[in-house]
């Protein structure tokens, strides 16, 4: 019988991958990917946060997920 996989941590980053096929053959997407961590809400309860694409620096904002004690982020 398998086990439970471990609970998420906060603070820590995650990847997650779904491959798809399609029907609409003009769409060539084969597979998407994100990333995201858990962080603490202002209340303190544990909450899961995605990582989102800084249009304007140009780079993927992981901020909120550098530390355990990050606070809440939208």
């Amino acid at each position: 019988m398998d086990s439970a996989p471990p609970p998420l941590q906060v603070g820590r980053l995650y990847s997650v991958g779904l491959g798809a096929r399609v029907k609409d053959p003009s769409d060539q997407t084969l597979a998407y990917t994100a990333e995201f961590c858990v962080i603490r809400s202002a209340a303190g309860a544990p909450r899961v946060h995605e990582v989102r694409w800084d249009e304007k620096a140009g780079i993927w904002d992981r901020a909120a997920c550098a530390t355990p004690s990050a606070g809440s982020h939208s």
